[in-house]
């Protein structure tokens, strides 16, 4: 393949999906101990743990996922422009990936946080119709 090719391809590679993916089981998790956790307390402390260790997950295959990407690149690139373009670009993503990962994890909390906000409000309601 050229190089233009492989620039492009790398970009989404099974890390990047992963990422994803954990932050869908993530929030479907909180979403699980929701509902069949009857102890608030309990509930509270599998909440942390779930979140940090989903954190912890996204933010690793995010910095994983960049590190996929640089190195096809770096493989890919023939010439001495090739070789300066890999270097000035993907730098920079190196060095902020564990940052994109973080973010992107906040995102996935957040998430999780509002689903769990709906959710006992619509329990709160159904408590108050019954």
């Amino acid at each position: 393949m050229i190089f233009e090719t492989i620039w492009e391809t790398s970009k989404y590679n099974w890390a990047f999906w992963l990422s994803h993916i954990l932050g869908i089981l993530g929030v479907s998790a909180l979403l699980f101990f929701a509902f069949r956790i009857k102890s608030q307390s309990k509930r509270k402390i599998i909440y942390m743990i779930t979140i940090i260790v989903m954190s912890i997950f996204i933010t690793a295959s995010t910095i994983l996922s960049v590190q996929i990407k640089w190195e096809r690149r770096c493989d890919a690139a023939q010439t001495k422009k090739e070789k300066t373009a890999v270097a000035n670009r993907d730098g920079a993503n190196l060095t902020f990936s564990p940052i994109i990962g973080g973010f992107k994890s906040l995102i996935y909390v957040a998430i999780g946080m509002i689903a769990l906000i709906i959710i006992k409000k619509i329990k709160l309601h159904q408590d108050r119709i019954m």
